[in-house]
């Protein structure tokens, strides 16, 4: 395999694109499929708790029910999360999760799998019991309490995994090549309670950008073995119609004690004058979830919360079964 460092012309710093909105893509139609995985991922799951109707279910295995009997060797942590998993499902009608026979995971799909890995500790399949009883406290409390950016910090741990290589959090630019190489994940505080935005966020958002390099371009190395293309190959208006693997995009994370937005993070191919394409690395907004709203209960919030980041942890395990 060629070493990294070969392919480091292909991309430089100058070349992420911050959009100021979601509407500012690129042209470019490389993206085409990532773009409608990314939409599919926001509709079935981002919003849908947000706005009172029901996402798509997420699969766990019956392994996970209470038995009628209960059995005195289960450890309290698994009852913990089978009891958050069924009071759920009820508060929704039994139709929040779709029990399964047979625990096998989809690495390919965004719904996310984390209940039905057997590779996950029960440590990591309780942060469903994190989430929700942290959450149930009153958001205004929280804030009163100067808590809430605490609160957020335990959750997202808690759900992308504490002993996971694939994300990090990332708090000032000289702490940007710490922790793991090649994250799927970084995920950076914002100070303040302010409603995040484009210009509020840019800092961070570049954060984002410097600690996602190494990990963008093995995005587009991808692409270049799947085509069987060389790393010094010059790229023409047929390769800029090549549509990239819906599963090559990146997930960042910024957050304070008002807002958490979750952006993407692609390679799309431009033509910068007549006939000269070029590599760019392009991240957008995706979604926002008011984490201090006092319009909708607390359990909606954190609900919203919960898919939000367990997407993302289902995101780093589909990137961890294509690239290694």
């Amino acid at each position: 395999m060629m070493p990294t460092t070969s392919w480091n012309h292909l991309i430089a710093d100058s070349d992420w694109v911050l959009a100021s909105c979601a509407s500012a893509r690129p042209n470019s139609v490389v993206y085409r499929r990532i773009e409608d995985r990314l939409s599919a991922t926001r509709d079935q799951l981002f919003l849908k708790i947000w706005e009172f109707t029901l996402p798509s279910q997420i699969p766990v295995p019956l392994s996970l029910q209470i038995p009628w009997t209960l059995q005195d060797g289960t450890p309290i942590i698994r009852r913990l999360t089978q009891l958050s998993l069924q009071w759920i499902d009820y508060l929704h009608g039994y139709t929040f999760i779709d029990w399964k026979d047979n625990a096998t995971a989809d690495n390919k799909t965004f719904i996310p799998q984390l209940y039905m890995r057997d590779d996950v500790s029960d440590e990591h399949k309780a942060s469903i019991v994190q989430v929700l009883t942290a959450g149930a406290e009153s958001p205004q409390l929280r804030r009163e309490l100067g808590a809430n950016d605490k609160y957020l910090e335990q959750c997202i741990r808690s759900v992308l995994g504490v002993s996971s290589r694939h994300w990090k959090f990332l708090r000032r630019p000289e702490h940007v090549h710490e922790g793991g190489q090649f994250p799927f994940t970084v995920v950076v505080p914002v100070e303040g309670e302010g409603r995040l935005s484009h210009k509020l966020d840019r800092d961070a958002r570049s954060l984002l950008a410097h600690a996602f390099h190494p990990t963008a371009l093995r995005l587009i190395r991808h692409h270049y073995k799947s085509q069987g293309w060389s790393a010094d190959r010059i790229l023409t208006a047929e390769d800029a119609h090549v549509q990239l693997d819906e599963r090559l995009y990146l997930y960042g994370i910024c957050y304070n004690a008002t807002d958490l937005c979750i952006y993407a993070s692609y390679p799309a191919i431009v033509e910068l004058r007549r006939g000269d394409f070029h590599w760019i690395m392009f991240n957008r907004w995706t979604s926002t979830l008011e984490l201090s709203s006092d319009s909708r209960p607390p359990l909606i919030t954190s609900l919203s919360l919960f898919l939000r980041l367990l997407a993302v942890e289902q995101h780093m395990r589909v990137l961890e079964s294509l690239l290694f």
